[in-house]
């Protein structure tokens, strides 16, 4: 489910908006996120969503629809979004509308006038609370991914509720998730002596999202394959060796409590590790 509006081009000689048009002067970032939901800022690729989002208060990000076009240009905001992503949507769609001598916007199928957009604000803040409250008639499980701005997060459904009565809290906490840079990486499927292995690539320096479960099933030639170890591979640690490789729950094992802390309902956030302490960890006999 998303907020969708339209914003359409009224200027004669047409022509369409480059990115630094709508995001020149505000603050705001954009990039294009990956097949993981992860974002690689500053850049505009064919093959992902175009998410522009506020760094001061990081939340679900607004996803910018036909940016090539010189005609219209679609904005979706997923539900529930937080306080400030819904004020994002209607700044970006009212800068649009400035730059192309747009006097309306196209909300779903309402067409509002610029000075009616402060209603919109409005309604959608309550729209998004009233789905927090009833999120469990919605998805019907005990927890979801909520595909956000820069990568997921996992959150309970029970959490979610909680926000409903206190809506401020949502945004803080999805801002608080992402304002630092990690890396979160994916399962890299590798054959190694004869078995189907996922591959966790970390690297020294950086906080690292790790699940507190390896993703064990996967997809191989069409076919589900449930693997039976999971490792974590890093690059050129000890001299000879290209890769170094260690099993998931032994690296998770042995690396300090301190460095580590729970990130989400499913991932904990590994923080920077240096090359000594990676060789540590990779070097110990098991």
């Amino acid at each position: 489910m998303a907020r969708e509006i339209c914003i359409q081009n009224s200027r004669l000689i047409k022509r369409p908006l480059g990115i630094a048009d709508i995001i020149g002067g505000t603050g705001w970032k954009y990039g294009t996120l990956d097949d993981h939901g992860r974002i690689d800022t500053g850049k505009i690729k064919p093959d992902g969503p175009l998410v522009i989002y506020d760094t001061s208060r990081i939340g679900r990000g607004v996803q910018i629809i036909g940016i090539e076009s010189n005609k219209e240009i679609k904005l979706a905001l997923p539900v529930p979004s937080t306080d400030r992503d819904v004020t994002l949507l209607y700044e970006i769609a009212e800068k649009i509308a400035d730059l192309w001598k747009s006097k309306h916007i196209i909300v779903e199928e309402d067409k509002v006038s610029i000075s009616d957009i402060g209603r919109y604000v409005k309604y959608d803040h309550n729209m998004n609370i009233s789905f927090l409250k009833n999120v469990r008639e919605t998805f019907k499980c005990e927890w979801v991914d909520l595909s956000c701005a820069t990568l997921h997060i996992s959150i309970t459904i029970r959490q979610l509720e909680e926000f409903s009565d206190d809506y401020n809290s949502f945004g803080n906490y999805l801002h608080e998730k992402q304002k630092t840079d990690v890396w979160m990486p994916f399962p890299l499927i590798a054959q190694i002596q004869g078995e189907i292995t996922p591959l966790y690539v970390v690297f020294d320096s950086g906080h690292i999202i790790l699940p507190k479960e390896p993703q064990m099933k996967h997809i191989v030639d069409g076919k589900e394959i449930l693997c039976q170890e999971a490792c974590v591979i890093v690059s050129e640690l000890f001299p000879g060796q290209k890769h170094s490789l260690l099993n998931y729950e032994t690296f998770l094992q042995r690396v300090p409590p301190q460095k580590t802390e729970e990130f989400d309902h499913r991932h904990i956030m590994v923080k920077p590790l240096s090359i000594n302490e990676l060789k540590a960890i990779f070097s110990e006999k098991i």
